[in-house]
């Protein structure tokens, strides 16, 4: 009996740990339903996500942090097709380990009409399979900027996922390479595509 506990909590362990490289993660998949969430929004309160998406579809957009100008970028791509990806029925979140406080500055920066969301901790994208340690590198740097609170211990591959209201997950996109992101049209397409 021991020895199953054991080998039952050495799983699970190993199923909430983050990877060690962004080419390393092993993200849930499409079809799979989304883990509770209990995320924090620019005022500091705890949002569920689970209420969230209930009653909209969404559009859930993975980003290192607003401290990343390549996340900064997506954003505001994004946040010029929010309208279209609205009137296919969706909403936008994003979401990362980023301390709250500093979802108002990245919101303001990009011009953003949509929701940020801060994973305190990083617990959310852990268990989505899409985060890994935050490198030495990432800490120092942000470390430099003038961002709110404590520097993450993980990080997630950026990405867009596609969610119903029952939180099933219909469509993944993550790629290990932090400058690449996937573009407006192409996530309008993929959009247009699941409506059908």
């Amino acid at each position: 009996m021991a020895i199953m506990c054991f080998v039952m909590c050495l799983s699970q362990s190993f199923a909430q740990s983050a990877a060690l490289n962004p080419e390393d993660i092993t993200p849930v998949e499409v079809g799979d339903v989304l883990p509770e969430a209990v995320l924090r929004n620019a005022k500091g309160e705890d949002v569920s996500l689970k209420k969230l998406i209930g009653t909209t579809p969404a559009v859930l957009v993975f980003y290192r942090g607003g401290w990343c100008p390549y996340c900064n970028l997506h954003l505001s791509s994004l946040a010029a097709a929010e309208s279209a990806i609205t009137d296919l029925g969706y909403q936008i979140l994003a979401i990362s380990p980023d301390d709250f406080g500093n979802l108002d500055p990245t919101i303001d920066k990009g011009g953003l009409g949509y929701t940020l969301l801060s994973d305190p901790g990083g617990s959310f994208i852990t268990d989505l399979g899409i985060a890994f340690q935050t490198p030495e590198k990432v800490k120092g740097y942000v470390a430099s900027t003038a961002q709110a609170g404590n520097m993450a211990d993980v990080i997630p591959v950026p990405g867009v996922m596609v969610v119903t209201t029952e939180g099933e997950i219909r469509y993944t996109y993550f790629n290990p390479d932090y400058k690449v992101r996937m573009e407006a049209d192409a996530l309008l397409d993929v959009l247009k595509g699941l409506k059908k």
